[in-house]
């Protein structure tokens, strides 16, 4: 996709939650130059078999999220004094992972908060029997290698969302604005359901158990899903005339897929 010049947006967070006990965490100086001076490097560690959902929400900093080497979920983070992230565990089993800010209103009519050159770390043991919830805004999310045992939901604005080699058992949820979304090796017991707007959905050998549901304007649908064409029900539209590989209404057996472009191209091949 041809990117386009991104508008200047001003935002404000503010979230409150306590520090959770019982779990481990830990801080450091971080050698961080430029606007980056100032900053902490924290570490949180929680046993997995203690959530049920893991949710994190930030702004103009990316997400990224890889397997664990334990049974524990690892968060390596940085805060600053005016600017850091409040974690604690609800008596429900929620983790939940808040950016918070103590800027006044003036500050953000300077200009947007600028996109960070450090990330957000995210470790999970395979198969989590957790829910995982992720948003963030003018940045990217990334998954690599990861089976969890629940539900995926991630959400960003003007970043990229990059899936790999992910599992999920329950439905998977993705939306961006103005970037792209890439899925590949992506598989989920139930749906995968992606929108996006000015930004193409890419996909590359990804299966599901019951149902698809793809939709952008301004971009592109295109590559390849697992199994054979005549096993899906299949609903695509294009609007201003541009090429659709797929029937427009057709019945299937046992799984379905829907597809919406609005001023792009619908090009989906069916895998073994």
């Amino acid at each position: 996709m041809n990117k386009k010049m991104k508008p200047f947006a001003y935002s404000l967070v503010v979230a409150s939650s306590v520090l959770v006990l019982g779990a481990c965490s830990s801080d450091s100086d971080s050698g961080k130059k430029g606007s980056q001076e100032g900053l902490k490097e924290k570490k949180y560690s929680v046993a997995a078999s203690d959530i049920s959902k893991l949710e994190i929400i930030t702004e103009a900093t990316e997400i990224d999220v890889e397997k664990s080497t334990d049974d524990k979920v690892h968060i390596t983070y940085y805060d600053r004094d005016e600017e850091f992230f409040n974690i604690k565990v609800t008596d429900d089993k929620k983790l939940k992972m808040d950016y918070k800010t103590e800027k006044n209103l003036k500050d953000y009519f300077k200009l947007k908060k600028e996109k960070e050159d450090y990330n957000i770390k995210v470790a999970i043991p395979d198969n989590i029997k957790s829910d995982l919830k992720l948003k963030t805004r003018n940045e990217e999310i990334k998954m690599d290698s990861v089976n969890v045992d629940g539900i995926i939901d991630a959400k960003t604005r003007d970043g990229d969302i990059d899936l790999s080699n992910v599992k999920a058992t329950s439905y998977i949820y993705v939306e961006t604005e103005d970037d792209d979304i890439s899925l590949e090796n992506v598989t989920s017991s139930k749906d995968i359901e992606a929108r996006n707007s000015d930004g193409d959905i890419e996909l590359n050998n990804v299966d599901v158990g019951k149902a698809f549901l793809l939709k952008t304007s301004h971009g592109d649908v295109k590559g390849s899903v697992v199994g054979e064409e005549k096993d899906f029900g299949i609903f695509s539209i294009v609007s201003d005339g541009r090429n659709n590989n797929l029937p427009k209404n057709r019945d299937g057996k046992d799984k379905s897929l829907n597809v919406d472009v609005r001023d792009g191209d619908i090009d989906i091949t069916f895998t073994k």
